[in-house]
């Protein structure tokens, strides 16, 4: 093999990686859009152990997505991961409002595990 065939081979390699990356990426960004949908629902129905599980669940793929695009800067950053991530804390802090709870800030989330056995309920 040619040197500029190893190139070529690197530069479709590192391609093939980003747009795995990407379709998992949205996959589970879906998902999130999807569970917190859902669980802004269950808040107007009154079903607090639908809201727990999908939120749960919803944090669970927000999670998937942002491992899946980290390697990646330029797709992490292209908007859809943000897009998913404002979904899924507009339905937390419509359960919280709804609940009569404080809503919870990213850095006392961050800084305190005891918020996710609010949110799941575990």
């Amino acid at each position: 093999m040619t040197e500029l065939h190893i190139d070529v081979a690197a530069v479709a390699g590192r391609l093939e990686g980003l747009n795995k990356a990407r379709e998992a990426g949205l996959a589970a960004c879906r998902q999130v859009i999807r569970n917190s949908s859902s669980a802004i629902r269950a808040v107007h129905l009154g079903q607090p152990d639908v809201v727990a599980a999908r939120t749960a669940d919803a944090a669970a793929a927000l999670e998937t997505a942002r491992e899946a695009l980290a390697p990646y800067p330029a797709i992490y950053h292209a908007g859809f991961l943000h897009d998913a991530a404002k979904e899924y804390v507009e339905a937390r802090a419509t359960a919280a409002l709804v609940a009569d709870e404080p809503v919870v800030t990213s850095q006392a989330q961050s800084s305190s595990t005891a918020c996710s056995s609010r949110w799941t309920g575990r």
